[in-house]
């Protein structure tokens, strides 16, 4: 961690900075061999918005972009990275150590903390992360992130109006992560309102909420270089409903449509389920986006 802000390395243990052995992979869903007339190699700096042919990420002079970097996620509020002490120092140490993209996480409970209600606040400062990157050529993934859906199951992420337990408790102690995912009946419980879209407050549904707080990040950032593309949810699980990849894959679809509303440029990343993916593969629908990448 030398060369990393004393403030910074000092809230490293109560937030996600993972360095070194990381890789962030951008495998597309289409399956083509190498691209005719393009060569691998180093990017240089970054200077644009990131291209693909088929598998292969481009960069701004046409040659395949291998990105390899780090997550950047405070799960603690305020959520911002400025509270975790990263600064401009931080991203010229990435920059001098030869990363190039941050995988920087947006919490949906800060972004909307009342329903309908968007903190221009929080959004600016994720955009003062982005900018700072940007400075050193660095990509930022916008990654909205969660982990076991809010502080009610012992994560993150998901605002405590949009939990729908359907008055099922929280288990008391909490599971290790990741058991509170598949062994905590109302957390399984409030991926279900969301995978079914249950109405919430007003009576709008959960997924129509969550598509109008990714709307408003993408509709930001639609005309910024620098910026790989977003993940539309970190590490969903189906709770306990059957066939949870169709589930899945319908709600990453429609968050995915929310976005394009707003920017056609950047790239959309997708996720199969947590944490049953490693052990049985996937069976997510094709989103049927040309410009759409799995994040495994």
């Amino acid at each position: 961690m030398a060369g990393i802000g004393t403030s910074f390395a000092q809230r490293i243990r109560r937030a996600t900075y993972c360095i070194g052995s990381m890789l962030i992979a951008a495998t597309l869903l289409s399956t083509v061999g190498v691209p005719g007339g393009l060569s691998s190699g180093a990017a240089g700096a970054a200077t644009s918005t990131p291209a693909h042919n088929g598998r292969w990420l481009l960069d701004a002079q046409g040659r395949v972009l291998v990105v390899h970097g780090l997550n950047l996620v405070n799960k603690l509020a305020p959520y911002t990275t400025q509270a975790m002490g990263f600064n401009a120092a931080d991203a010229a140490y990435l920059e001098a150590n030869g990363f190039n993209v941050v995988r920087l996480g947006v919490i949906w409970e800060a972004l909307e903390p009342q329903p309908g209600v968007f903190s221009t606040s929080y959004l600016a400062q994720i955009q003062q992360t982005q900018r700072l990157l940007a400075s050193d050529g660095i990509y930022t993934l916008l990654d909205f992130h969660q982990d076991e859906f809010n502080e009610e199951f012992g994560g993150e992420g998901f605002p405590t109006w949009a939990v729908d337990t359907g008055g099922l408790a929280p288990m008391s102690p909490h599971v290790a992560f990741p058991g509170e995912y598949t062994q905590d009946p109302a957390e399984q419980a409030a991926w279900n309102n969301l995978l079914l879209d249950s109405a919430g407050p007003g009576g709008t549904g959960l997924q129509e909420y969550m598509a109008g707080a990714e709307r408003y990040v993408a509709q930001a950032f639609a005309a910024t270089p620098l910026v790989l593309g977003y993940d539309v949810i970190n590490e969903p699980s189906s709770g306990s409903l059957p066939f949870g990849d169709q589930f899945i894959g319908a709600l990453e679809a429609k968050l995915t449509s929310a976005i394009r509303t707003v920017d056609t440029t950047h790239m959309v990343f997708y996720e199969p389920q947590a944490p049953t993916f490693p052990l049985v593969g996937t069976s997510l629908p094709a989103l049927n986006d040309p410009n759409a990448g799995i994040s495994f």
